[in-house]
């Protein structure tokens, strides 16, 4: 495998973990609407159940930050590897 050839399997590998982005963003999106209205439904509520799932609901989300974090990160040393390739 040539040099080249490493350096198209890493954009490629960009592009999948970019994609990855897009959709995880999207279905951040969805479970934040659906959460919200899960959240406004039992507002009043202490019961320990609804408690429990504010908490699930928050680290869900936290998971999400950190997850398109970590791909942000990848992509970018992804890309100054290529660039260090030639």
């Amino acid at each position: 495998m040539s040099v080249n050839d490493v350096k198209v399997r890493i954009g490629l590998a960009i592009e999948a973990a970019e994609e990855a982005r897009k959709l995880i963003e999207q279905l951040a999106e969805v479970a934040a609407e659906a959460g919200d209205l899960a959240l406004r439904t039992v507002h009043d509520s202490q019961h320990d159940c609804v408690n429990e799932g504010r908490e699930h609901f928050k680290a869900a989300i936290k998971e999400v930050e950190l997850t398109i974090r970590r791909i942000d990160a990848c992509v970018e040393h992804a890309r100054v590897y290529r660039r260090k390739l030639g």
